[in-house]
């Protein structure tokens, strides 16, 4: 298949070998190209505004392209794209696109509106389209004259009146338009501010409509990065806008279709979106940098609720040196399947206190076939089995979900007799009569069947200060990320590394305090 990248590169081959060629047959196909996508326009028009930087073309970008040129072939109204910073996001809405539609696409005549948190920035993107305009290249291609009496830093006209006007954010009243480009709403250190956030939205909701030519037919569209929860784009998501959203590292639970047909074509999880321009040691910065929550949001483009969701991982402890343990148990929750839209199977191995804390001390996670589950299964029985006892507490068990993989991985492991193997019961509710048979059955753990329910049964245990993480494990940052993305509507990625916790501390802390809370409560 001919790729974008293999085409441009035809194409400038193709282009440099037509010596025969007169300067009008080269400017007609010069003319058709750019014409044809508004990517080609992007490329061709790179070098006018950004002479020293190469321009690197990923299917991302084209994505981009393409949803802006359904603008422009009135396939999309109302656009709404999040994608990580540095993906061209201006250059594309704010530069590109309006010089596009003026020459290429023969439209001079729209008034097109640009704002963005900070009239720097517009006047910035205004300055650009007008040098493209005005370079020798579009001249020849597309002649367009700018009238000299309305030609400022941000407001510019052209020959059939078309204009493109350049606001900030809180004064984007006054002309109105046939395009509203809204380049990132709000900044990132503004979106923690209540005052900020609600002028953004009020600017959305009640400015920005009343800006428009013509209701059925101006258009807006909305290029930013997550900043939070509750941002503008919750609002133009809830309003029905076309969302096009591209992560950073590819969520197959979160893959994006939109109504034009495109599809994101990641396949595999933790997919780069775009490794030429951010390569895996890239992303990694990135994550120590942003934290959580930033990479949550500005990254993948799922902010998590301000504070902290249902699991609020800074109430979890962190330990350099294992305290007394008394015992170790390994607990498992295993996959439906091992495909790649399926959750991970995961086995952790958590020690007991003295303090009557717990200390995740080891964890294996992937995605398995039943041979193979079964052999990680003993290995990691096997691994754990060997440290010392004295420093790490005896391995009493490991405990497995009795379900699905889980139900057949118990059955096999059993028959062979090596390790004592439990199952995970699920209750239908957690009744005081199952609570009294779950501790009359020491060897079996009993949860809650509905997930949400069991994770809110354990978070008064985390915020408790009981449940210890090793402070520089390599796992630790995807563990804080499962926890503070786990949503009530299981909406969110993965819930396979909080399952397996929830199982520990139902089976090592909850099901052990049981009969105190029911004194303290009368039951």
């Amino acid at each position: 298949m001919l790729t974008q990248n293999k085409f441009i590169m035809c194409y400038n081959n193709l282009m440099s070998s037509l010596i025969d060629f007169s300067e009008e047959e080269y400017l007609a196909i010069e003319r058709e190209y750019c014409t044809k996508r508004l990517i080609n326009f992007v490329e061709r028009a790179w070098p006018i505004i950004e002479p020293g930087a190469e321009f690197l073309n990923g299917w991302a970008i084209g994505a981009i392209c393409e949803h802006y040129q359904a603008i422009t072939e009135g396939q999309i109204r109302r656009l709404l794209v999040t994608v990580p910073t540095g993906m061209s996001k201006s250059t594309i809405s704010q530069i590109m696109f309006p010089a596009w539609e003026w020459g290429p696409r023969n439209l001079p005549h729209l008034r097109i509106i640009s704002a963005s948190f900070e009239i720097g920035n517009a006047l910035r993107d205004n300055r650009k389209t007008r040098l493209i305009i005005e370079s020798e290249w579009y001249q020849k291609l597309w002649p367009l004259k700018l009238t000299t009496d309305q030609n400022t830093k941000g407001y510019f006209e052209n020959e059939y009146r078309g204009f493109r006007q350049c606001v900030a954010v809180d004064s984007s009243t006054g002309k109105r338009g046939d395009r509203f480009n809204w380049d990132d709403p709000i900044s990132v250190k503004d979106a923690k501010s209540p005052v900020e956030l609600a002028n953004a939205k009020f600017t959305f909701n009640r400015v920005i409509p009343t800006r428009l030519n013509n209701q059925m037919k101006s258009t807006i569209s909305i290029m930013m990065q997550r900043v939070g929860k509750g941002d503008v784009a919750d609002l133009a998501i809830e309003q029905g806008y076309t969302h096009l959203m591209l992560p950073m590292e590819f969520e197959s639970k979160r893959k994006c279709f939109t109504c034009i047909g495109f599809e994101d074509p990641r396949t595999e999880e933790k997919e780069l979106l775009f490794p030429e321009l951010f390569p895996r040691e890239a992303v990694e910065e990135l994550k120590i940098a942003l934290g959580i929550d930033g990479y949550d949001s500005q990254m993948q483009q799922r902010p998590n609720p301000e504070g902290g969701g249902i699991i609020k991982t800074k109430y979890f402890g962190l330990y350099e040196k294992l305290p007394d343990i008394l015992y170790r148990e390994i607990y498992s929750d295993t996959a439906m399947k091992s495909g790649e839209h399926n959750d991970y199977s995961v086995f952790q191995c958590w020690g007991k206190g003295a303090n009557g804390r717990i200390y995740l001390i080891a964890q294996i996670r992937g995605k398995w076939e039943a041979p193979e589950l079964k052999r990680r299964a003993i290995e990691f029985w096997v691994q754990e089995l060997q440290r010392d006892p004295k420093t790490y507490g005896t391995l009493r068990r490991m405990n497995v979900e009795d379900k699905a993989s889980g139900t057949g991985l118990i059955q096999s492991v059993s028959i062979e007799g090596r390790i004592p193997i439990f199952p995970i019961k699920e209750d239908d509710k957690r009744t005081t009569e199952s609570r009294n048979k779950s501790r009359e059955d020491s060897h079996q753990t009993r949860v809650a069947r509905d997930k949400y329910t069991r994770v809110c049964s354990i978070t008064p245990i985390i915020e408790a200060g009981m449940v210890y993480l090793e402070k520089d494990s390599p796992i630790l940052f995807e563990f804080f990320e499962e926890c503070e993305s786990f949503t009530a509507d299981d909406t969110h990625p993965h819930d396979d590394q909080v399952d397996t916790m929830v199982y520990a501390i139902n089976g090592m802390i909850a099901q052990n305090i049981t009969p105190w809370w029911q004194q303290v409560l009368g039951a």
